[in-house]
């Protein structure tokens, strides 16, 4: 800081009054300059000419400062300056003030906003308001250039009047009462800043400060040109009421003293009020009036109050905003975690139907409101209360992973079958949802029991853990649980009836109906993620094998007793014993994997008889040990020496599935003698390898099992076989299979032959064969295969093969290979989906019984069910990838319209009585024929016409109204929107299909060239100009409007013509009175925006089955509302 002390002065007081702070005080500055000392800024003197000497001046400085010492640390609320007026007022901008006790005046508190040039262009007093007040005994003010200042003023209390209302008795040569408060201090009336009445007996002025303060003193500025003594024995008053002639006195009268003295006049009191006045017996002009004081209890309260409610309203406008932008709101909760479920669609909201309505729709919503802990639980049946909007969706199917409900599977917005007693509603979690699985950890946990082996089963599905219903619960499902939760022995039993307690999760999964090969439990056939009939005390539980596991320390594997049954192996090589819990176990640790079988039952061991005894029994056997590769072999005849004691199975004939031997079909009597004991030879360690190939995705099959290697003999080898090697190999897919060695012969031993794999098995290995080392071939039978490999699949994933470019048969590209589309339930709309996603344009027929050709290979789609819309051809709903019940003489065809284009249609009216009318003739693809009238109605007719350039229509004729054709019948059961360009756009049985004859000739009625309607629409009957029964006026005719599927939709069109803003109800039952008259329209179905009531679908001018007392009515928001 420059020389602190070095320009200190001390000034005389011209103003000594409560409340200014600065006047007289001792004032110092950053350095001097032309002689502008710091004691001018105080000196009382509000001149603005520097040439005047009044305002100070610095150097250059940086910073540039000047301050004022108050003599002691007060409360500093208003600080005014004053700026030059001759020149150089912009060197205030970025000027900032500061209080505080420090003589550095840069570490003290900055008192509001550095001054901007908007706060100093033009205006002669800048200020700044310390919010709250700032305690200090240095006030200054600092700025990065010269410093200037005419005059500065530092207040205890606050200027109140500038923002007042001003009124006064009378106006006289211009002179506005609203001049005594616009901040312009000149004194001279030709400034156009002074007031001025007429001369009157009680001249009065008066200001309403809009609210009441506790006013300190105020602040009179005189004439300085002329008639000062005008205001001799002025009175101020302070008052609550709009008078000015009652309220209190501030001060004294005005005296000739003060007239004299110049032309500030003060007056210092402690009133409470809210209008400040002056009056007098003359002339009153008064250059500005100046009040100070501060807010009281009252106002304080009310500015509270009132920021409060700004405050609420604001967030109330912010939420709405908030909602309409997330697209959904809950309302009617008790707190803001939960409520009926409203969703914003189409310009208004709307409520949700609860039909299917589940925890996974809940929980999309949740998310969709941005509660990361998703939902506890989807309330249905108006738990939150029914709401007063529009139905919006119905039988919402989410997946649990939509960003948005209106994103779930739904029938379409607006369209339902409920009532708002069926509102949905959520409550959704306020915290973190609960942590999943790794990726690589099961997606299964056991909950609730007394070990690690057994509990309640909860599945993780789209973020949620769930519990499982009960409904058909078994031993093959509880087999999939263990498994996956790696207790390869699969499980003892299958509880029901909430065995390990209730779970406080959704219930994920009801009627689950695993065949027990399954490796998840999703992969079993179930009703639907988050679908059920059920509650928690039908909760499903597992009892898992314990797992095997090799105690350190000890050369054998610790098994364990069960409660029922148990099994061992003996091994022929007799290296090692022990005794574990009285279980004696005898194993080479080095031959592990084989061994006589000994099963414990009824606290005894016994040996199994190799009657009937197979490869399906020693896979059994070995997945049961642990061994999840399965068996190598199944020796006969006491492979590894004879046992002693029972033979406790007999005649085992195992499908190979089943998790224990005791599961498999038996007997417990025998006919055997020990020298038949059976043995197994389970998988340890395999490896495979291609040889012989032109790269790196094909070759001859070489596999090492347990150390020894050897090729596969071709015999029953197949693409099944050969999937398994790519996939095992991480090579994708298998091209083809490769017999008769045509990769070359290998040497050595042949390991496998036979070989029978399902192709979902993860090794060779794993597949159905006749036992390792175990064949009748020579290496020129040597298997092989090539592979797909990981390549980057074609985009599109779907091709037509065996017709022209635009047709043929459809195959479609999964998982590394190409595959055909089974022919069940295949029809147009799911040619159409093909044909969109081939940019073939739309799609004319939908061949079946392989009409280009029968495929080969894989059959990669069945049961296709394609809405129409979707974007591939997957995506439509199907029974899964691979699975079917079909052969290739059902593959599934299209034939599309070509790229870009529509169907080759050409369309005619016949037999009418003028042009606008007639039987409907089409030509497509070259043939020309009529329509037959099954499902035809007026959204069919509408396309004619419009593709006919006749407007709209008003009727579809059927029954050959306009006689009958001869020829073909090209196209039946048209299904229109309305919105198509074509009528071979529109779904039909396909072209030449149909079941109809000539008499059922299809036609149409259309409005003609370029016209519509021309309808007339008005309200009657309703209590005021936004509701009544709807009338129609079209082509001349008045009529009502059948309540026959009326609904929101139609009334939001009628309210939107008449510029009524939205509905809020559709009435039916004649609620505003019966008409008379015609009925001109029935069963209208507006989607909600159109733009008239006759551009919607209906059955056709004045076509109905109604009576008056079923006219429809609306009720509208009225003009310019929304809901």
């Amino acid at each position: 800081m420059h020389n602190i002390n070095r320009y200190n002065c001390f000034s005389i007081s011209l103003d000594i009054i409560l409340g200014l702070l600065s006047s007289g005080k001792p004032a110092a500055q950053s350095s001097l300059g032309w002689q502008g000392l710091p004691a001018r800024a105080v000196d009382g003197d509000y001149r603005a000419r520097y040439s005047e000497r009044t305002c100070t001046h610095t150097q250059n400085d940086n910073p540039s400062w000047w301050r004022v010492d108050l003599g002691q640390s007060l409360t500093v609320r208003y600080v005014r300056l004053k700026n030059r007026g001759d020149c150089c007022s912009d060197r205030l901008n970025n000027a900032q003030v500061r209080v505080g006790d420090n003589e550095d005046v840069m570490s003290n508190a900055e008192c509001g906003p550095a001054f901007t040039m908007e706060d100093i262009t033009d205006v002669r007093y800048p200020f700044r308001i310390c919010n709250e007040g700032v305690q200090g005994r240095y006030v200054s003010v600092n700025v990065n250039n010269y410093l200037t200042l005419c005059e500065v003023e530092v207040f205890d209390t606050l200027l109140i009047s500038n923002n007042g209302v001003a009124t006064q008795s009378s106006i006289g040569w211009g002179g506005a009462a609203q001049r005594a408060i616009d901040n312009m201090l000149t004194g001279k009336y030709s400034r156009n800043s002074c007031t001025h009445t007429q001369n009157e007996p009680n001249s009065w002025w008066m200001v309403d400060l809009q609210e009441t303060f506790d006013i300190n003193y105020v602040r009179i500025y005189n004439r300085v040109d002329c008639c000062q003594d005008r205001l001799l024995d002025a009175i101020v008053r302070v008052s609550l009421e709009e008078d000015n002639q009652s309220g209190e006195q501030c001060g004294q009268p005005v005296s000739a003293l003060d007239v004299r003295g110049g032309k500030r006049i003060s007056r210092q009191c402690s009133l409470n009020g809210r209008y400040v006045s002056v009056t007098v017996s003359n002339y009153l002009t008064l250059c500005e009036v100046e009040v100070f004081g501060l807010p009281d209890a009252a106002t304080i309260t009310a500015r509270e109050a009132a920021a409060a409610e700004a405050a609420r309203l604001l967030a109330e406008a912010e939420r709405a905003a908030q909602e309409e932008l997330r697209g959904i709101r809950l309302v009617g909760g008790a707190s803001e975690n939960e409520g009926r479920v409203e969703v914003f669609a189409n310009g208004g909201w709307g409520t949700v139907c609860d039909d299917y309505w589940g925890i996974l729709d809940a929980a999309v919503a949740c998310r969709q409101m941005g509660y990361q802990g998703l939902a506890s639980s989807a309330p249905m049946r108006a738990e939150f209360g029914q709401g007063d909007v529009p139905i919006l969706l119905d039988d919402v199917a989410c997946t649990g992973l939509e960003e948005n409900l209106v994103d779930c599977p739904n029938i379409g917005i607006g369209r339902h079958n409920c009532a708002h007693s069926e509102d949905a509603g959520v409550v959704c979690n306020t915290g973190d949802a609960e942590p999943g699985p790794a990726a690589d950890q099961p997606h299964i946990r056991l909950v609730g029991g007394s070990s690690d082996s057994e509990g309640r089963v909860e599945i993780y599905v789209n973020h949620y853990w769930g519990t499982v219903c009960d409904d058909s619960w078994d031993i093959n499902d509880a087999n999939v649980v263990c498994r996956q939760l790696g207790y390869t022995h699969g499980a003892q039993d299958a509880p029901q009836s909430a065995r390990f307690g209730e779970g406080d999760v959704p219930i994920l999964l009801d009627d689950v109906a695993c065949s027990g090969t399954e490796s998840d439990l999703l992969a079993c056939g179930n009703l639907g993620i988050g679908r059920h009939n059920c509650a928690h005390s039908e909760d499903a539980g597992v009892i898992c094998n314990s797992k095997l596991t090799l105690i350190v320390g000890f050369p054998f594997f610790c098994i364990g007793l069960p409660d029922a049954t148990h099994i061992r192996f003996f091994s022929f090589f007799n290296s090692a014993s022990a005794i574990w819990n009285e279980l004696e176990i005898r194993l080479d640790i080095s031959r592990e994997c084989e061994g006589r079988v000994e099963v414990w039952s009824e606290g005894r061991w016994g040996t199994v008889c190799d009657d009937y005894w197979s490869m399906e029994d020693a896979n059994v056997v070995c997945r049961y040990l642990g061994f999840t590769e399965g068996a190598l072999g199944a020796p006969m005849q006491a492979r590894f020496g004879v046992g002693s004691g029972d033979i406790i199975l007999d005649d085992v004939r195992c499908g190979g599935t089943e998790s224990s031997i005791f599961d498999c079909s038996h007997t417990e009597r025998h006919n055997c003698g020990h020298h038949e004991d059976a043995s197994v030879i389970c998988s340890c360690n395999t490896d495979i390898r291609l040889v012989g190939g032109g790269s790196e995705l094909e070759g001859r099959v070489e596999i090492t099992i347990n150390g020894q290697s050897g090729t596969v003999c071709d015999d029953a080898w197949d693409i099944n076989d050969a999937h398994v090697v790519c996939r095992e190999l991480g090579l994708g897919r298998a091209r083809e299979a490769v017999s008769q060695a045509r990769f070359g012969q290998g040497s050595g031993e042949i390991l496998l032959d036979n070989v029978g794999c399902g192709g979902t098995e993860s090794r060779l290995i794993d597949c159905s064969n006749i036992g390792i080392g175990v064949h009748n071939c020579a290496h020129s039978e040597d298997a092989g295969v090539i592979c797909i490999g990981t390549d980057t699949p074609p985009d599109p994933p779907v091709r037509l093969v065996g017709g022209s470019d635009n047709e043929g048969r459809v195959e479609v590209y999964a998982d590394g290979e190409w595959g055909t589309v089974c022919d069940d339930y295949w029809d147009i709309s799911d040619a159409r989906v093909v044909c969109r996603q081939l940019s073939l344009g739309d799609a004319r027929e939908a061949p079946q019984r392989a009409h280009f050709g029968q495929g080969s290979g894989t059959i990669m789609l069945d049961d296709v069910r394609c809405l129409g819309t979707e974007s591939d051809i997957v995506s439509c709903p199907n029974i899964g990838l691979r699975r079917h019940n079909c052969g290739h003489h059902e593959d599934a065809s299209v034939i599309c319209t070509g790229s870009g284009s529509q169907p080759n249609s050409d369309i005619r009216l016949v037999g009418g009585g003028n042009s606008n009318e007639g039987r409907v003739e089409v030509t497509i693809g070259g043939r020309s024929g009529t329509v037959c009238d099954d499902a035809w109605d007026i959204n069919d007719a509408h396309v004619v016409c419009r593709a006919l350039g006749l407007g709209r229509a008003t009727e579809a004729v059927s029954y050959a109204g306009f006689g009958q054709g001869s020829g073909d019948i090209l196209l039946d059961n048209v299904g229109c929107s309305g919105s198509e360009s074509s009528l071979a756009s529109c779904a039909n049985n396909g072209i030449g299909v149909h079941n109809c004859a000539h008499s059922e000739d299809a036609g149409v009625r259309c409005t003609g060239t370029g016209s519509q309607p021309n309808p007339n629409i008005r309200l009657v009957g309703g209590g005021n100009s936004n509701e009544g029964r709807v009338e129609v006026t079209i082509n001349g005719r008045s009529g009502t409007v059948c309540d026959d599927a009326w609904d929101i939709n139609d009334a939001h069109v009628v309210c939107r013509a008449l510029g009524l803003g939205r509905a809020t109800e559709a009435v039916s039952y004649a609620g505003f009175g019966q008409g008379s008259g015609d009925i001109l329209l029935d069963n209208v179905g507006c989607s909600g925006s159109e733009s008239s009531l006759d551009s919607c679908a209906n059955n056709g001018i004045g076509v109905h089955n109604c009576a008056h007392s079923e006219d429809a009515g609306v009720r509208c928001t009225g003009t310019g509302a929304r809901i």
